[in-house]
């Protein structure tokens, strides 16, 4: 499957040295994080990816923050 990016507007706080997403910008409306599900990591090269599943009033999204390059985006949704 090819991933589908858009890049989206993030709003986090720091938690016992872990980043945590309280909320996000996409497609101009804005998806309070209800609740993270899932968080892992992995390498690629040089960067960090820091990838979260959450809830949104109910709707699932996936979201990744590309640390070498301080972007946020969300994965293959609705697509």
């Amino acid at each position: 499957m090819i991933e589908k990016r858009d890049f989206i507007k993030v709003a986090t706080i720091f938690k016992g040295g872990k980043i945590v997403p309280v909320w996000f910008e996409w497609n101009k409306f804005k998806y309070n994080i209800d609740k993270i599900l899932y968080r892992w990591e992995e390498r690629k090269g040089r960067s960090q990816i820091l990838y979260f599943s959450v809830l949104s009033s109910d709707e699932h999204y996936n979201i990744v923050f590309d640390s070498e390059n301080f972007i946020w985006y969300i994965v293959n949704h609705g697509y």
